[in-house]
């Protein structure tokens, strides 16, 4: 079917064309929605372990506030790949 229909067009790449992009489309569609799936799933691991960690120690709104920004800066100078090993070292330092 394919082959019939690029054999009767006039310009083969007006056929081609809009099947390349629908592909790519879809392929594009899936990947969001697994990559959306996944992140729901991280953010409910991380809710939980907040929660967690909330109940079990009492840190001040300072020390909160300083925990904020050692974060962000560290999210900024690791661009987000955070490495579990080198946060413990730092903890236990």
């Amino acid at each position: 079917m394919f082959y019939i229909g690029y054999l009767s067009q006039q310009d083969n790449l007006n056929y081609i064309s809009p099947m390349i992009t629908e592909t790519v489309k879809a392929q594009i569609n899936g990947t969001d929605q697994r990559l959306a799936r996944l992140l729901f799933k991280v953010a409910v691991e991380l809710g939980k372990l907040t929660h967690l960690l909330a109940a079990v120690n009492d840190v001040d709104d300072e020390t909160l506030r300083q925990l904020l920004v050692m974060c962000i800066n560290e999210v900024r100078k690791i661009n987000g790949t955070i490495d579990c090993e080198v946060a413990v070292r730092y903890q236990t330092e």
